[in-house]
């Protein structure tokens, strides 16, 4: 609910662990889950069992229980480039797109068309149709290329990109959407520029993969570097998945932009 680094999230989002705050200021005693439902499900017309769901976008596989280490792969497998890997370390062999495609399935199905604040599942459900496709496929990528298999190559630059830019489009649309409901315009121009680096990285490593197995590229120099783990936040620490606040420290190890010291 800080809003950090593009206030991206809805923070209407939160109201069950608003109703949870609310339910132990008010009642003596022990507080029952059943309680909390009941009266989350009557202040806002959605079941608890619903919001919980938004956790599974960042509780995924390789965390730690009830991630208790912050770890937040649906930011940084959204915003990292399929070409530089930065997290695929981290999360090689977890099998997230199979998580995410449960879980785009699993918001689908406890979303109410009827509840005034059904909206807020749209974001996290396109979320997940990305990140079924997009989260692997860096290390996909990079497998296929230490393989020599260039026809793997060629069916992801051709059908699997494409197909990942076409959901990212989609997930924007949907957050403009929710954006100009819940806030005013202005901040949206950072998220949009976000999108559209995500959507242009895509079809860039579509063209420099097709120049590969076409000949007229020698090497593709991004995906002869060895992948190294991003950060000590990691599962072989026991640290969770991964954990990095910035949205400009996952898109590209190189500089964004250089703050000058006056002193």
């Amino acid at each position: 609910m800080w809003g950090d680094d593009g206030n991206e999230s809805n923070p209407v989002a939160a109201l069950l662990g608003l109703q949870l705050y609310a339910e132990h200021a008010y009642t003596e005693g022990d507080l029952a889950w059943e309680q909390v439902t009941e009266r989350v499900k009557f202040c806002t017309g959605i079941e608890a069992e619903a919001f919980l769901k938004f956790k599974d976008l960042d509780e995924v596989p390789g965390s730690e229980p009830n991630n208790t280490r912050q770890s937040n792969p649906s930011k940084f497998l959204l915003y990292q480039d399929v070409l530089l890997g930065l997290f695929d370390k981290q999360i090689e062999g977890l099998e997230l797109n199979e998580h995410y495609a449960a879980l785009e399935q699993a918001i689908r199905d406890v979303r109410d068309p009827m509840a005034e604040l059904d909206y807020i599942f749209e974001v996290p459900e396109k979320l997940s149709g990305v990140l079924k496709q997009k989260s692997e496929v860096g290390v996909q990528l990079k497998h296929a290329y230490d393989a020599g298999d260039t026809e793997t190559l060629r069916h992801i630059a051709v059908q699997v990109l494409p197909a990942i830019s076409a959901s990212v489009q989609e997930l924007r649309r949907a957050h403009r959407s929710q954006w100009m409901r819940v806030f005013k315009p202005f901040g949206w121009e950072v998220i949009d520029i976000r999108y559209g680096g995500v959507v242009n990285r895509l079809d860039t490593a579509s063209e420099r993969l097709l120049d590969f197995v076409e000949g007229r590229l020698e090497r593709i120099e991004e995906l002869e570097q060895e992948r190294l783990i991003y950060s000590f936040n990691n599962r072989f620490d026991h640290m969770g998945v991964g954990w990095c606040s910035y949205y400009y420290r996952m898109a590209s190890p190189n500089v964004f932009f250089h703050v000058l010291n006056p002193l």
